[in-house]
């Protein structure tokens, strides 16, 4: 894996297998990465993903579902449990893409900074500093998470809701991370 300290410079993911070559590729291949949409289909990632289309479609689907789903997190509370995941499990790539989302959604730079220096949420306001410990828990020990996490949740004001979309996003992007950091690295990316 790179040696890149945690940023939020755009970093190039590159794959370890081929990734599939827009002009090889079959039918199938080509309907999942359309699907997908035309940035997923120039990305590196998705196209390696596309060796397997059925399956890159149902990542593209739960994917979807999750992130832009109009209920329960906020789009940029959302983006902040995939920092939070990033950060924790170590994909520096991902961290980069969320962290700078999740500021360009309204949230404040420096919390993001912060976090990329040390993932210590002591000086977060109590609601991010609950999502980012429920998404640490998901990433690290998901066997473990209980009724007492969902209690520190609410306490944090979080909805019903809220606290099963976060359910959702921090799960699926742990397996997200996962995927990614075992079929490639990444570089800073040179414009």
């Amino acid at each position: 894996m790179a040696n890149i300290p945690f940023t939020l410079e755009v970093l190039k993911w590159r794959p370890w297998a081929p990734a599939v070559k827009l002009e090889e590729a079959n039918e199938a291949q080509m309907r999942a990465l359309t699907a997908a949409g035309a940035v997923t289909r120039d990305s590196p990632y998705f196209r390696t993903l596309a060796h397997a289309p059925e399956a890159l479609s149902a990542r593209m689907a739960l994917y979807n579902d999750i992130v832009y789903s109009r209920d329960g997190l906020s789009r940029a509370e959302r983006e902040f449990s995939m920092f939070a995941v990033s950060r924790v499990n170590g994909c520096v790539y991902c961290a980069s893409i969320h962290g700078r989302r999740f500021i360009e959604l309204g949230g404040a730079e420096d919390v993001i900074h912060a976090l990329l220096a040390s993932d210590d949420t002591s000086a977060l306001d109590a609601r991010l500093a609950a999502i980012f410990e429920y998404a640490r828990k998901i990433t690290v020990q998901p066997e473990s998470v209980g009724p007492s996490d969902h209690e520190v949740l609410q306490r944090a004001g979080l909805s019903e809701a809220e606290c099963l979309d976060l359910l959702h996003a921090t799960s699926m992007f742990s397996w997200a991370n996962t995927l990614m950091m075992t079929l490639g690295d990444y570089a800073v990316a040179t414009v």
